[in-house]
């Protein structure tokens, strides 16, 4: 901050924010996409390189085929990749399948590097909604920046590895339960049916995420909403 208000006027550079501010939604996620996109192709090449990666496209390629395994090649020990199991039935991956299932319609497209660049982006949307619900518009603002400038959100959203997947799963988790309790008893129960499908997505590539993510959402309504309403909404969560 020293560095920009040695070159940029505080007083400019607030009133810049004041008249950015309430296009946070539109500006830094589509800062975050494009960044891990730029990221994507000119260091990653648009290509998996760490064994998880390469796990992720392969399952999704296998789904594509209607199948989670793919034939054992007859000269397979030269084609060992970690997490990869050759067996006589078929290779398949130990990965579950979730980020794999999302994954899968961007690589029948063509076009798996679109994939963590739009979740990213969709995660620091959800990250700058839940701000401003708890902290107001400057500090969502401030987050936003802070998120889509990240080295490590950019880097994770160029590559082909869940992080970016499990990251809106829980963010989108915990926002639509906030809703469940910001709106009326009509519309609680749809949000917590919204939240409950993020959890069950979850599921499917971090389970122990889930089941924390489950376990925290839970309390917050037991907290933050009547008794009444508590005990319809656990059925949903629950299934």
């Amino acid at each position: 901050s020293s560095a920009i208000f040695a070159f940029v006027p505080y007083e400019k550079f607030n009133t810049a924010i004041k008249k950015a501010e309430p296009w946070r939604f539109y500006i830094f996620p589509c800062i975050t996409f494009f960044l891990a996109l730029l990221v994507s192709h000119f260091i990653f090449s648009d290509l998996p390189h760490v064994p998880d990666e390469v796990n992720y496209k392969y399952l999704a390629e296998a789904i594509l085929d209607g199948k989670i395994t793919t034939p054992l090649h007859p000269h397979y020990e030269f084609f060992h990749i970690l997490y990869t199991n050759p067996t006589i039935s078929g290779t398949y991956s130990i990965y579950q399948i979730g980020f794999s299932v999302f994954l899968a319609p961007f690589v029948l497209l063509g076009v798996p590097f679109l994939c963590n660049p739009l979740l990213t982006a969709a995660a620091v949307f959800l990250i700058g909604k839940i701000s401003e619900e708890f902290y107001g518009k400057t500090v969502a603002f401030v987050t936003m920046a802070l998120a889509s400038l990240s080295i490590f959100v950019l880097l994770l959203g160029g590559s082909l590895m869940a992080h970016s997947f499990c990251a809106v799963c829980t963010l989108g988790a915990f926002y639509f339960a906030m809703l469940a309790i910001k709106y009326s008893s009509a519309k609680r129960f749809g949000f917590a049916a919204v939240s409950a499908l993020f959890i069950s997505s979850l599921m499917f590539i971090r389970p122990q995420n889930a089941l924390f993510a489950l376990l925290y959402v839970l309390l917050y309504l037991f907290i933050f909403t009547d008794k009444k309403s508590f005990f319809k909404i656990t059925p949903v969560m629950g299934s």
